[in-house]
Order: C-alpha cells, then structure tokens, then sequence
C-alpha cells in the first residue's frame, strides 16, 4: 500500500531527518532535507517508489503526476522503513497518507 498519493505534489520537512536504509542498497543511510524534497512515496514492505528533488524542474514544484510517472528514476531514491514513514508523515502535518498500521 502506497503511504503517498498523487495529490501530495510536494512533502515540506520541517529541518531534516535521516532515514535508515535496511536494504542491500549501496548506500546505508540518506540524509533528507525538506527543501530538497519534491514527494516521497513507499510501500509498507520498503519497495523502493522513489523522492524527487525540486531542482530537477528548475526549482518548480513538479505536479504529483510528474511525480508519479518518474517514481522510479534511478538514483533519486530512499527506502524508508515503517517508523521513518510514520516520521515523514507526522513531521509534514498530515499532508501525506497516513502509514499502514504494522
């Protein structure tokens, strides 16, 4: 079950958080900062969906469909476990689906 939906076209994180990667991914750790995030979506069993970067459109706000159709651009992506997701979702103020209940 996807955490983001097609309306959530930006994901404003108050400070920054780090997100733990559990997976055989390369990198162990990512570093997100609410500036540089245009959405970030998951699934509950950590597949990776994928995070954009405002600065891939020149700084606009990308629409949510732009968003979904580029979810898995290789390179601009994070996994993120149930309690980073529960963490995203509260720190936007609920602008996201709500994280399903483990």
């Amino acid at each position: 079950m996807l955490i983001g939906v097609r309306e959530a076209a930006r994901l404003s994180v108050g400070g920054a958080i780090a997100l733990p990667n559990r997976s055989a991914a390369p990198a162990a750790r990512f570093l997100l900062r609410g500036a540089d995030i245009a959405a970030a979506m998951a699934r509950a069993d950590g597949e990776l969906l994928g995070y954009f970067h405002t600065h891939l459109w020149g700084g606009n706000d990308p629409s949510a469909a732009d968003i979904w159709s580029m979810r898995r651009r290789p390179g601009l992506h994070a996994i993120l476990d149930s309690r980073a997701r529960a963490r995203l979702f509260w720190s936007t103020g609920g602008r996201l689906s709500p994280p399903p209940l483990a």
